[in-house]
């Protein structure tokens, strides 16, 4: 009776250790999964989320659709989604200036705008007008903000900065280059969780 007690007193010794290391393996396979499910729903939302971008600044041809007519002094902003869902763009601030005083935070809002729906690949322009020294062959910045939601309810704001090169022809006929290309380390998105703290970036 005695060594059955004894015998007894093993297997249950073993018996709760096995199921303490079962409790672990599962309390750790739920972790894991856990990790796992958010791991796959934050790549899912990458994929999935809209992406909006200044695809273009450039001037106006003299006459549309025609780049041997040369070019105006009427400067224009270009948006696009590159995403896979619609995006909200809901903010543009912006300005020219001969110096990148991206610090002042003194860039306008883009007059006449408001919140608008942006389809997956689909583009959103606007005609800025010109301004007196600032021309298409003059050298200046176009600089600014803007902030746009996603469909997961995360809003982004977007800073961007482009400096115009002018590059004369090579024939007297022909017609030079305007060129705007990113400036600095000015061009980067930053996330936020609701559209007022989105609003106050901009």
């Amino acid at each position: 009776m005695v060594e059955y007690t004894r015998e007894l007193s093993g297997f249950t010794q073993w018996l709760v250790f096995a199921i303490v290391i079962l409790a672990a393996v599962a309390l750790w396979q739920g972790v894991h999964l856990k990790r796992t499910v958010a791991s796959a729903e934050a790549n899912a939302r990458r994929r999935l989320r809209a992406y909006v971008g200044l695809e273009d600044v450039f001037f106006d041809w003299l006459m549309r659709d025609n780049p041997d007519s040369g070019y105006s002094h009427n400067l224009r902003l270009r948006f696009k989604n590159y995403g896979a869902t619609p995006a909200i763009l809901a903010s543009v601030r912006w300005k020219r200036s001969t110096e990148a005083a991206l610090g002042n935070n003194d860039a306008e809002s883009l007059l006449e705008f408001g919140q608008m729906m942006l389809p997956p690949g689909a583009r959103f322009e606007r005609p800025l007008g010109s301004a007196p020294g600032l021309g298409h062959k003059d050298r200046f910045f176009v600089y600014g903000r803007f902030s746009y939601g996603d469909i997961f309810q995360m809003w982004h704001t977007v800073r961007f900065c482009y400096v115009h090169h002018w590059t004369e022809p090579s024939r007297p006929e022909a017609v030079g280059t305007s060129v705007f290309t990113p400036y600095g380390e000015y061009n980067y998105e930053t996330r936020h969780e609701t559209q007022k703290e989105a609003m106050a970036a901009t």
